[in-house]
């Protein structure tokens, strides 16, 4: 799944850059030639899917370390998720914020997470929210019988969710 998530968000951004070629008055035609199927294309399922396979892996993670020490280490898990993710996420802000030419306060909003809930925009589209639900949705799943097939459900309804608003917009 994570495979063709990647390939679909490449093909998202190979057909973006095609049509920033395009006059702006041709765009409809343009659009109209490509084939049914590629509307899938212009959805952000692919980053929809790296993030969920993310949580899932992640939470999988959580799981065996419950199974080998008897307890999740939630500050621990932080620690490592941070120190990988946000050095990486503080220069994509930055390389974003330059070609944009975003502001000085967007910029700070951005690094401080609240960018997109304080003006609907953001430097840098993330699902971060996966992150910090994370330890809420991990401590539910321990609380149920059979977490891994809860967690494989959700992941499936989410997917399904996604698909039923898909085929909504294109018909």
């Amino acid at each position: 799944m994570r495979s063709v998530a990647i390939v679909h968000v490449a093909l998202f951004h190979v057909l973006l850059g095609i049509i920033r070629f395009v006059p702006q008055h041709n765009l409809p035609a343009v659009l109209s030639r490509y084939p049914f199927w590629m509307n899938f294309t212009w959805q952000l399922f692919g980053v929809d899917v790296i993030f969920m396979v993310s949580a899932y892996l992640l939470s999988l993670g959580l799981i065996q370390n419950l199974d080998q020490t008897g307890a999740i280490d939630i500050r621990a898990h932080y620690i490592r998720r941070v120190s990988r993710i946000i050095p990486l996420y503080y220069v994509a802000i930055i390389i974003f914020a330059v070609a944009q030419k975003d502001t000085l306060t967007d910029v700070f909003l951005a690094a401080s997470f609240v960018q997109f809930l304080l003006t609907g925009k953001a430097i840098v589209p993330v699902g971060g929210q996966w992150y910090i639900c994370l330890p809420a949705i991990i401590w539910g799943l321990m609380h149920l019988k059979r977490p891994m097939l809860w967690l494989c459900i959700a992941i499936v309804i989410s997917l399904a969710v996604r698909f039923v608003a898909l085929a909504a917009q294109t018909l």
